[in-house]
């Protein structure tokens, strides 16, 4: 098949993994959508005397390379008698189309066919829901609480009622008492089963269902500024010294905190500033120490937020020499080029150059990784995250889905400090099943705890940041009104908001230009490796010349690394 390359090595066995690129036309534009995590499953239709036989297997996404639109997935090789090797088995059809030559498949009657299919079966996120989370939590304590409770699940989430979210956390505490009454009545507890169990329960809902019954939090009348002599950033504002003050002094108690930070207003800037400051605090107290897990939902992000600490430690003075060290955690199948070069000494790789997680964490301060990879640190099953890490920092949590963001959240221990950052008001996660977005997966953690009562803003649990450092006034103004009760500012630098205010000249006070082009004829286009795709040349040749424009005026001082140009076609991209 010219869209399928494999290849069997001879030191192969029966129970090795096979691992198959796949040419996925349309995966550049997410038609498919294929992320790393993923199932896909293969239809193998074989016609054999008048007989047509279907096998079906099954394969994960390892790698997705869109400027190529080429996947790789790992099917592990089932172990069978090399003696009887019965067409009846699916891989060994499987493995049979892959590796017969094309000319030999043309000249039989009925060849068989593969067919593919994307989409079809949950990926990472739903599996680990399934999986994980129902075996840290034991189902007898759901299901007393849903017993009981006639609902205090769905009550406590959106529970706007002290007095209803008092008689739900009794109703709570009732179906604890009585699951641990009916555990202990045939058993004699072990010394780890009296603290694992209530841990259990404790971790899912501190994290999921956090109310004054279960958390202390201390009202946002007693805060107090704590004296703190040293700023990594001396630009802080008044909102993200809060922030810093809050997760220092430990404000939001068990509590997830939630940094609210609409765009531009420096949400990551803050989530390194309170990791420096723990690191910094840490240094100067025999006492204590911090061990620092920073997540993201994605290699983009998490890069991004290593690239600033790694910068900010390099050149700070504030660590008397012995500065903090960070360790960037990578997926194992990530290619290594991919990461941004000033990472490099901060990676850990095997013996094959292949990202590893077998390195000693006890030498790392700071941690760097991607939710999905957060669950996979513990490899070893020591316990090590539960009882060394003690600050957990997620960072764009609301692009991540719930399940995803519940993996380093249920992996750490009980008295870990989570903090959460993101925006709800922009991008939501990316749920393509639309029965699963009407079930709530499209609802991340952080808007959805941000439904709940304690988050009302009474509490130290909860912080908007609203000084925004990135757009111009005029382009801020409607959707601070639409989305952010009219409570952002407009702080940026004339030379950063409206560089080129002078280019739409009658027009200085709202820096957007709508450019309609009038003959432009948008077709379909088919690129080199058949992918559908669509273009339109006139607009094309309309945005050169407008960047030609910018270029040229010597009066804006821009340079082509200051344009960016999007579209949503990769054959629109190529032709510009």
């Amino acid at each position: 098949n010219a869209f399928i390359k494999a290849e069997v090595l001879p030191d192969m066995t029966l129970s090795d993994s096979l691992s198959i690129e796949i040419n996925v036309p349309g995966c550049g534009e997410n038609r498919p959508m294929v992320k790393v995590g993923d199932t896909l499953r293969f239809r193998i239709i074989q016609t054999q005397n008048r007989t047509t036989q279907t096998h079906e297997i099954f394969a994960e996404v390892s790698h997705v390379t869109l400027k190529t639109e080429i996947i790789r997935v790992v099917l592990p090789v089932r172990a069978c008698n090399p003696n009887n090797l019965s067409i009846q088995d699916p891989y060994n059809s499987f493995l049979e189309l892959l590796l017969l030559d094309t000319s030999v498949l043309a000249n039989q009657t009925h060849p068989p066919t593969c067919d593919i299919r994307f989409g079809l079966h949950e990926g990472r996120g739903c599996r680990f829901a399934k999986n994980n989370v129902a075996k840290k939590i034991p189902e007898e304590v759901l299901l007393n609480i849903l017993k009981n409770g006639k609902g205090t699940l769905s009550s406590l989430f959106n529970n706007t009622n002290r007095a209803s979210a008092a008689r739900d956390a009794n109703i709570l505490d009732g179906a604890l008492r009585k699951y641990r009454n009916s555990f202990y009545a045939n058993k004699t507890p072990a010394a780890h089963d009296e603290v694992t169990l209530p841990d259990q329960l404790f971790k899912l809902v501190r994290v999921m269902l956090p109310t004054l019954h279960v958390v202390n939090l201390l009202p946002s009348t007693n805060r107090t500024s704590t004296l703190i002599s040293t700023w990594f950033d001396l630009n802080l504002n008044r909102e993200q010294r809060t922030v810093v003050w809050d997760v220092l002094q430990n404000a939001h108690g068990l509590a997830p905190y939630i940094l609210d930070g609409p765009p531009g207003t420096g949400k990551t800037l803050t989530v390194v500033e309170c990791v420096l400051q723990l690191m910094l605090s840490s240094s100067s107290s025999s006492s204590s120490s911090s061990k620092v897990l920073v997540c993201a939902s994605s290699d983009a992000e998490a890069d991004v937020i290593a690239i600033r600490l790694v910068k900010m430690i390099q050149s700070s003075p504030h660590f008397n020499n012995s500065p903090p060290s960070l360790t960037r955690v990578c997926h194992q199948q990530r290619n290594p080029f991919s990461l941004p070069p000033i990472l490099l000494n901060h990676t850990h790789m095997n013996a094959d150059d292949a990202f590893s997680y077998d390195l000693n964490y006890d030498n790392s301060d700071i941690i760097v990784t991607t939710c999905y990879v957060a669950g996979l640190l513990d490899y070893a099953k020591s316990g090590w995250m539960k009882t060394s890490i003690t600050h957990l920092f997620v960072d764009e949590s609301c692009q991540a889905t719930e399940p995803e963001v519940l993996i380093p959240c249920l992996e750490v221990g009980t008295k870990t400090r989570i903090i959460l950052s993101g925006d709800p008001k922009q991008l939501s996660p990316s749920v393509h099943s639309k029965s699963a977005s009407e079930m709530g997966l499209s609802l991340s953690l952080q808007e959805r705890l941000m439904k709940l009562n304690i988050y009302n803003g009474d509490y130290c649990c909860i912080t908007r940041l609203k000084n925004n450092y990135r757009s111009h006034g005029a382009l801020l103004d409607v959707p601070s009104s639409l989305f952010y009760d009219s409570e952002l500012r407009a702080c940026a630098k004339d030379r950063e908001s409206d560089p080129a205010i002078k280019f739409n000249s009658g027009n200085e006070l709202f820096p957007m230009v709508f450019h309609n082009v009038h003959d432009g004829c948008q077709w379909a286009s088919l690129l080199h490796n058949d992918a559908p795709s669509y273009q339109n040349l006139r607009e094309g040749e309309e945005i050169v010349e407008i960047c030609k424009v910018l270029c040229g005026d010597d009066g804006l001082k821009i340079e082509p690394r200051h344009i960016a140009v999007i579209t949503p076609f990769r054959a629109q991209v190529l032709l510009i």
